[in-house]
């Protein structure tokens, strides 16, 4: 899933920090390439963590923030509302974690991820 992920980035031209979380958020997985920012350490593990609170992207938990009053998950400690982190499903639909992705943009990060949990064909 990582190996993925590192692959879409460097054909892209970009160093990424990947992080894996179970469905509660606890990291499994990390990996920072050289020539990231410091910065994206800590984003890629907290769009991981945002998506493992709720079976979504951190995207669709952005844009379901953003149509309800106060914009109210943005408020929820520990959540980051950036593109860039998505739950991971297995074959028989359950939601066993997520991907965390920083070091691009927030568009570019979530190709990265969806590339790491994509299945080859």
């Amino acid at each position: 899933m990582a190996d993925a992920a590192e692959r879409a980035a460097k054909a892209a031209g970009f160093a990424i920090v990947i992080s894996i979380v179970d469905n509660h958020g606890n990291l499994k997985y990390f990996h920072r390439m050289d020539n990231t920012s410091v910065g994206s350490i800590e984003v890629a593990q907290l769009k991981a963590s945002t998506s493992a609170k709720f079976p979504a992207s951190s995207q669709q938990l952005a844009a379901r923030s953003a149509q309800l009053p106060g914009n109210p998950y943005s408020a929820i400690p520990g959540m980051l509302l950036l593109e860039g982190g998505l739950p991971i499903i297995n074959t028989a639909g359950e939601h066993i974690g997520s991907i965390g992705i920083s070091g691009a943009t927030p568009e570019l990060d979530a190709q990265f991820a969806r590339a790491g949990i994509t299945p080859y064909p």
